[in-house]
């Protein structure tokens, strides 16, 4: 699959840049795009600046939501019912944490 980028200067043009299978959620680090791609099981971490990849990252089954805390990626693993906890600097995983109905008391 592929990420569209509409630069906001010059002449409207759209970018794409590959990601990994069924992009569904995405994130901003301050100089990186995270991608979570559904399909794949994985996060794809991109240069905002050029589109180039940085790194794919394996985290839980069916990622979707995505977000930055400012040191930390979180990725919401629907299928895996659990958050991963991702460092934003090296991709490397701090925690997983159960989450989802599987949980519920």
């Amino acid at each position: 699959m592929e990420l569209a980028l509409l630069k906001w200067y010059g002449v409207n043009r759209v970018t794409t840049f590959a990601v990994g299978s069924g992009p569904l959620g995405l994130a901003f680090d301050g100089a990186n795009l995270w991608v979570t791609n559904f399909e794949s099981d994985n996060v794809t971490k991109l240069n905002a600046a050029t589109g180039a990849l940085v790194g794919t990252y394996a985290v839980g089954e069916f990622p979707q939501g995505i977000a930055f805390d400012g040191t930390n990626i979180w990725v919401a693993n629907s299928g895996s019912d659990n958050v991963t906890k991702l460092n934003a600097a090296t991709g490397a995983v701090v925690g997983n944490y159960a989450a989802g109905i599987a949980q519920a008391a």
